[in-house]
């Protein structure tokens, strides 16, 4: 059975950042903190691109960045779908059937039901 997945905390943040200045490389870095060696991007992803170091501060404000903008709804950026929900939400059709109908009449476009509901 595979592990679940949990987001890297400010504290573990503070531990990489001290082991990075170390020297300790990626697979002792995960090792230490008991997480797989992917894990580590997290040292790419949040560091400072213009420094080239990591800082725990500077990669908690850009993962919190990352999830904010992660956060938007794109599901309804495409004009056509826009306007057919909203169309078919002001003749009272639910989110299911919605999502059932766009596919039918509109071949390559669909939407999940949770998507009209948000």
């Amino acid at each position: 059975m595979r592990k679940q997945y949990n987001q890297i905390t400010a504290d573990e943040r503070d531990k990489i950042a001290v082991y990075v200045a170390g020297g300790c490389n990626y697979s002792d870095i995960a090792r230490m903190l008991g997480r797989n060696r992917s894990s580590m991007r997290e040292i790419k992803r949040n560091g400072s691109k213009q420094y080239q170091v990591y800082t725990s501060l500077y990669a908690d404000k850009r993962s919190m960045e990352r999830k904010s903008i992660a956060n938007r709804d794109a599901r309804l950026k495409d004009s056509l779908i826009r306007d057919y929900v909203h169309e078919k939400l002001k003749e009272q059709w639910t989110p299911e059937l919605i999502a059932g109908r766009l596919s039918q009449d509109h071949p390559g476009y669909s939407l999940s039901h949770e998507a009209v509901y948000r």
